[in-house]
């Protein structure tokens, strides 16, 4: 069984219901002012399960996830967007989750659901699933989308051609005391037809391009607590049944307007204009931007247990009220490369943490294993502090324990920050020995922390890449190779390949003047 379980600290969600968080209460306002019976509505829809959904799945019980029978090896980028160092085991079927089998691609967009999309949000109809593809938005056609949209299937691609969906002011989710995500990306979840135990049906494979977004934009995975007590097997209910593949293109997200009291109450997360929950994988915001101002929140919150997302060759502006810009609560092996930080730094940057169970939640995973390279941290008159307090731009282990005014923490509790890459970062104007700070490094360590430096200018460069186990070296830069590795006891190896860096991706081939194959235990870079 699943029992509801709450969320954190106050810029989170702490609803025990908070799987409808992004519909109920928002919907009881409107409903107290319409006398619509909105809330009965929402409460059907998401329990429908659908006949077409029984037919593709396979429920199974299955061994450990891929990475936790995978052996540690090279650490660095590969072309597909991880962090080498786990390679992943094809055949393992997901604990908990669903076993695939072929999907079927969902339809074309019909006129119909044009339509839909296109009409503006009422009272009685306030939302549409996008369940087609690819929704291809014509800026002639669409001035501004005011419908929430949720995305419940895989396989679905969005081509806004820069259109608007807007819960700004003006617009029935206009709401900032009660605030909601404008767009919803979230696991479905429906009883076994055996045992009517929940099970989580997650969309994965689905592309967002082209598109703004004014408004909050929440990922969600399943909501409640797995009763097993095996550590590994928790995390891989909540991972495997997480949202997982889903990419923002040239995605632009203005953060929604929040009051103190929506930004305290149980469906604060919201605030934050993007909101990666537990679980959530292998997302992608490229070439993206998000901005706005006196943000009730973080730009970008990734929860505990999230891990394997990406955020590249963003713009990351968005001024905040009290907040640093990313929140890595949690979080583990994702990349920040090549983002740009401006206008969002007076309360930090990047921090690393994880809360120490506010709200009688139980943190599982550790800030471990990201990689922050060539990002550039724009400073004009901030001097690196506020209110007397460093607010650094890089803050790896943040908390260490410290609680907030309403929870205080259990005794010798830490971040667990470890194996962290923080390299190549540009830092305008301030040092940063000053600015990239670890705290506690007795038991936040190791992190490797190089090369960073500080600019009078952005360098428009290319990222370079961070080697475990180079030969006397650790980073190469774009466009360099390394084919010649440290043993455990320290002597040059090589393996019959090499590595070379495009832009913070290792590329592996075959390394022509060494010619033997490699050791097992090499990585495999896909």
């Amino acid at each position: 069984m699943i029992t509801p379980r709450r969320r954190h600290d106050g810029n989170h969600i702490t609803s025990p219901r908070a799987r409808t968080f992004a519909m109920e209460t928002s919907l009881a306002t409107i409903e107290k002012h319409t006398g619509e019976p909105t809330m009965s509505r929402v409460k059907n829809s998401r329990v429908a399960f659908g006949g077409l959904l029984s037919l593709l799945v396979l429920i199974a019980i299955a061994p450990l996830t891929a990475e936790a029978q995978s052996p540690q090896v090279l650490t660095g980028v590969t072309a597909a967007g991880t962090t080498t160092g786990t390679a992943i085991n094809p055949g393992v079927v997901p604990q908990g989750g669903l076993v695939a089998v072929p999907p079927v691609l969902p339809p074309p967009c019909s006129p119909q659901k044009m339509a839909e999309v296109r009409t503006p949000a009422t009272p009685t109809a306030y939302e549409v699933r996008i369940d087609c593809s690819p929704l291809t938005l014509d800026p002639k056609d669409f001035r501004h989308i005011t419908k929430r949209l949720i995305f419940e299937r895989s396989d679905v691609t969005v081509e806004g051609n820069f259109v608007t969906v807007s819960s700004g002011f003006g617009t029935l989710w206009f709401i900032p005391d009660t605030p909601t995500f404008i767009v919803v990306i979230q696991s479905r979840e429906y009883p076994d037809p055996v045992t009517g135990e929940p099970r989580w049906s997650r969309p994965a494979n689905v592309t967002l391009r082209n598109l703004k977004i004014m408004g909050s934009v929440g990922i969600i995975g399943m909501v409640g607590t797995p009763t097993t007590t095996n550590e590994a097997a928790y995390v891989a209910q909540f991972r495997n049944n997480a949202p997982r593949n889903i990419v923002f293109d040239r995605v632009t997200i203005t953060g929604p307007q929040c009051s103190d009291k929506g930004e305290k109450s149980d469906y604060g997360g919201a605030c934050v204009p993007l909101y990666l929950f537990p679980g959530v994988s292998y997302f992608q915001m490229l070439n993206s931007e998000i901005n706005g101002s006196d943000i009730r929140g973080t730009n970008i919150y990734l929860a505990d247990m999230s891990y394997r997302n990406t955020f590249r060759n963003n713009i990351i502006s968005g001024g905040t009220s009290h907040r640093e810009a990313i929140a890595i609560d949690g979080s583990s092996e994702n990349i920040i490369v090549n983002n740009h930080f401006q206008g969002t730094l007076n309360h930090g940057g990047i921090y690393l943490y994880r809360n120490c169970g506010e709200k009688n939640s139980t943190p599982h995973g550790t800030p471990s294993s990201n990689t922050i390279i060539n990002n550039f941290f724009y400073y004009d008159k901030f001097g690196g502090y506020t209110n007397g307090e460093l607010t650094p731009s890089i803050f790896v282990a943040s908390r260490n324990g410290k609680g907030t005014s309403t929870y205080t923490c259990p005794p010798n509790f830490f971040d667990n920050a470890r194996f962290n890459v923080v390299m190549q970062n540009q830092i305008k104007k301030l040092s940063p020995d000053l600015m990239i700070t670890v705290d506690r490094r007795d038991v936040n360590q190791p992190n490797y922390i190089n090369y960073n430096e500080t600019v009078t200018a952005k360098i428009e460069r290319k990222a370079g890449c961070y080697i475990s186990n180079g030969y006397q070296k650790d980073f190469i830069l774009d466009g360099e190779f390394i084919n010649l590795f440290r043993s455990p006891n320290g002597e040059p190896v090589t393996t019959g390949y090499r590595y070379t860096c495009h832009d913070g991706v290792l590329d592996q081939s075959i390394d022509f003047a060494v010619g033997s194959t490699p050791p097992a235990g090499t990585a495999s870079v896909r």
